[in-house]
């Protein structure tokens, strides 16, 4: 299944990137797209908070699910995230429950 890893908050003895695609998931995490790597494919007139906002919404499109970070509802990519999964059906659960 391809996860979309919702939050950037993962310190501590969990990787769930690591332990997700261990249990076979193709994991994507926005976390890594920054806004040196999104430059190229902004809008005029997009603040490289938009773009890169852009570049991670165009991510999530791609996926099956939302696998949750703790500290998830403190990431303004990771609420709308989640927010437009509910509207669309996707599922959304903790990152564990996927393992």
């Amino acid at each position: 299944m391809r996860l979309y890893l919702a939050g950037h908050d993962w310190a501590g003895d969990a990787d769930p990137v690591a332990e997700l695609r261990a249990a076979g998931h193709d994991v994507r995490v926005p976390a890594a797209i920054t806004t040196s790597t999104v430059t190229a494919g902004a809008r005029p007139g997009d603040t490289p908070e938009m773009a890169l906002s852009r570049a991670r919404m165009r991510m999530l499109v791609d996926c099956d699910a939302i696998a949750l970070t703790p500290g998830w509802r403190d990431d303004t990519d990771a609420l709308a995230a989640v927010d437009w999964a509910d509207t669309v059906g996707l599922p959304v659960e903790e990152w564990e429950a996927w393992i």
